[in-house]
């Protein structure tokens, strides 16, 4: 009897994912909330199931801010990875990780002029 393959019914299928937020400028204020969900898929295909190389699903969030102090300055505040997701592939089955990278949660503030 063969295990159950965690992706079947994926093969073949490309890469998703989906991203919303972006909001407009409200009294100074410019929030920027988005929430990235990468579903978890086959990235290549190989001849042999065994070498086929999957993605894990990543559900990320990042935050911005922006503030504009004056009508040629403004400041920006970002944070990527809220959750401090980690980036997954692996060969064939879960327990053969091809791929582990933890990048962490990377925070970016900005100014932005205009002279």
């Amino acid at each position: 009897m063969r295990p159950r393959d965690p992706m079947a019914g994926t093969r073949g299928a490309i890469d998703a994912a989906a991203t919303a937020g972006e909001f407009g400028t409200v009294r100074h204020w410019a929030p920027n909330p988005k929430a990235s969900l990468r579903l978890a898929v086959l990235s290549c295909n190989a001849a042999s199931p065994a070498r086929n190389l999957y993605r894990v699903e990543r559900k990320l969030i990042n935050l911005g801010f922006g503030y504009q102090l004056r009508p040629t300055l403004n400041v920006t505040l970002d944070i990527d990875n809220l959750t401090n997701v980690p980036q997954k592939r692996y060969r064939g089955t879960p327990d053969n990780v091809e791929h582990f990278n933890h990048p962490g949660t990377t925070i970016t503030v900005g100014i932005n002029g205009r002279f």
